[in-house]
């Protein structure tokens, strides 16, 4: 396999063709590692009940759906969920996702970012649980973040609970004004 492709481009700005050879091996790699990362679709259907079908069974007029809507949201249920906030600008399916995800109380709801900071915690609740003490690892750092921030909140609130409505204590005061 070559690792050197000829790119060709416009030479400052003009309508010059200007070629020079180009080392793509990073790229290759990058995209051989995400493509390693994707669930086949084989897999994914190896995975549905043998009967699983998600055809719509249409009309002679080749528009009407003559499949009952309750037989399709079951093979729509035998499908695993993925969702992520991004979904919604492009996925027709991605309000189904996020009603499951939201269901099971998945930290997915809150975005990749955060799903990703959040590591073996993977529901709101354990979130929440790990936060107030109550279950986690101590010596975990996001349990440790996270039993910080219930603390700096815990400490704010109460800061500020003292002021008068419209005024807020900084954080080097006690109280307010």
């Amino acid at each position: 396999m070559r690792h050197h492709i000829l790119l060709v481009c416009p030479k400052d700005f003009s309508n010059l063709p200007a070629a020079e050879l180009v080392d793509v091996r990073k790229q290759l790699a990058t995209t051989r590692r995400q493509l390693t990362r994707l669930t086949r679709v084989e897999d994914i259907a190896a995975a549905l009940p043998a009967d699983t079908t998600f055809d719509l069974r249409l009309a002679d007029d080749g528009r009407t759906a003559t499949r009952p809507a309750a037989e399709l949201a079951t093979a729509v249920e035998s499908v695993g969920a993925a969702y992520a906030p991004e979904c919604l600008a492009a996925c027709e399916l991605a309000f189904h996702c996020r009603a499951r995800a939201r269901a099971a109380g998945a930290v997915e709801t809150l975005g990749r970012g955060v799903r990703g900071e959040l590591g073996a915690l993977t529901t709101v609740e354990s979130v929440l649980s790990a936060a107030l003490g109550e279950t986690g690892d101590a010596a975990d750092p996001t349990v440790s973040a996270l039993r910080r921030a219930a603390a700096l909140r815990a400490e704010a609130l109460g800061a500020s609970e003292g002021c008068p409505p419209g005024h807020t204590a900084s954080r080097t005061e006690a109280a307010c004004r």
